[in-house]
């Protein structure tokens, strides 16, 4: 499995005083590729490991590119505070099971 983490900002980002990226209206995109059919659970999770957010869950997905997007809110649909997440990615194709972790950090 190749995994990505892009980070594309909405128009509202762009400031003419601060050009400078804002967590606050970016929207994250995790693309990867699958060599092969795999069962796949995508989450975030915050710092403490606890699920922020679910992307995937246990989802049959053929071999191929994908892409899923994050827009910073949690289970609730609220937007989330500043800090570091990870999104996991678990995966089970027939070479058996393994998991991608990446980080994000919202300043």
């Amino acid at each position: 499995m190749k995994l990505v983490l892009l980070c594309l900002l909405t128009l509202a980002a762009c400031d003419a005083k601060d050009p400078g990226i804002s967590s606050e209206t970016a929207i994250f995109f995790i693309q990867f590729s699958l060599p092969d059919s795999a069962i796949v659970t995508m989450t975030i999770e915050d710092s403490y490991s606890n699920d922020v957010k679910h992307i995937i869950a246990n989802q049959n997905l053929p071999s191929g590119i994908y892409r899923f997007q994050w827009d910073r809110t949690d289970i609730h649909n609220s937007k989330v505070p500043k800090g570091l997440y990870f999104v996991r990615i678990r995966y089970s194709d027939r070479s058996g099971k393994s998991e991608e972790i990446r980080e994000i950090i919202l300043s």
